[in-house]
């Protein structure tokens, strides 16, 4: 148990203090819980782990806390990983990224695990095939959750929108491969804030 504790055996907020929760467990919980509950990827467990990581335990700002949502899309692998090692070592540098990422691969390691032992005795059709059709549409539902809750605060100006839908209309339309688009609003936004800085 000391080793949930945290470097020092102590908490970070004053909420923590009262009922003594150790932080290393809160972060792990909560990566644990987000992975197991969430079925349509890494930016579905957002609104989740802000309950717990902003709202519940004041870990970190709202602004910090999207800041890393956005970091985690944006930089190669998988999303949910990037934003739990952001996220642990926030909260407590090395041990933190250990649990919070360990938290996140857990769930679905075993779930994938028991999965493929059990899909030969599984059959294709009847309740099985139903549930998931109500899994699928409740993922999608999460994913327009944590979508809308990062547009909220990353999409503030005009200029902000029309990338969007250029964006949009390039990836959804187009077809064009999603990292060709990220590079390329990337370059625009440094020319943009460059141009805005030199007037």
């Amino acid at each position: 148990m000391r080793f949930f504790m945290g470097r020092f055996g102590s908490v970070i907020t004053v909420k923590e203090k009262q009922v003594g929760i150790p932080y290393n467990w809160i972060i792990f919980k909560s990566f644990l819980l987000a992975g197991t509950f969430t079925f349509a990827g890494g930016i579905a467990m957002l609104p989740t782990l802000k309950r717990d990581l902003v709202d519940k335990y004041d870990f970190m700002t709202k602004d910090t806390f999207y800041d890393y949502a956005a970091m985690a899309q944006a930089v190669p692998g998988i999303i949910g990983l990037n934003f739990a090692l952001l996220m642990g070592k926030k909260v407590n540098g090395k041990v933190g990224m250990a649990l919070a990422a360990f938290g996140t691969i857990f769930p679905a390691f075993s779930l994938m695990l028991v999965a493929t032992i059990l899909a030969q005795f599984i059959p294709e059709a009847g309740p099985i095939q139903f549930a998931m059709l109500g899994v699928r549409a409740a993922s999608t539902s999460a994913v327009f959750m944590a979508a809308y809750s990062l547009a909220q605060y990353l999409v503030k100006t005009q200029e902000h929108w029309i990338m969007v839908l250029i964006s949009f209309f390039a990836v959804g339309i187009l077809g064009i491969s999603s990292p060709y688009v990220i590079l390329v609003a990337a370059f625009i936004g440094f020319i943009y804030h460059k141009m805005e800085r030199e007037l």
